[in-house]
């Protein structure tokens, strides 16, 4: 952060006046709510929200690092894309390749 003084290790000053506590567990919001051009407090802020599952909100975050410069936040936005846009495979699925695999060997040996 760009203020950056420390009255202790407990407390980050992220505007000129204003502390907030480290082991506030609204700390992020906080220092994105003051700091709203901080990138690494974007990008921090934005992996957290995708810990939650608020990938949306978390998207909209990361944008606003990226677009900021913070290179990190653009790598996970692709890779968010990348998750979101490929369906899961079904967990069935490699059992049938399997069995198809098994089947073709089985088919192989009987024939000789």
């Amino acid at each position: 952060m760009k203020v950056g003084i420390r009255l202790n290790k407990q407390l980050e000053e992220v505007k000129q006046g204003i502390y907030i506590n480290k082991n506030d567990p609204n700390y992020l919001e906080k220092c994105v709510h003051y700091s709203p051009n901080d990138r690494d407090r974007l990008y921090e802020y934005g992996l957290f929200l995708m810990e939650k599952g608020d990938t949306e909100k978390a998207n909209k975050y990361l944008q606003k690092a990226s677009t900021l410069g913070h290179v990190k936040a653009k790598r996970q936005l692709n890779q968010n894309l990348i998750t979101q846009t490929i369906p899961a495979l079904p967990r069935w699925l490699p059992f049938l390749y399997l069995s198809i695999v098994l089947a073709g060997f089985l088919a192989l040996v009987l024939i000789q």
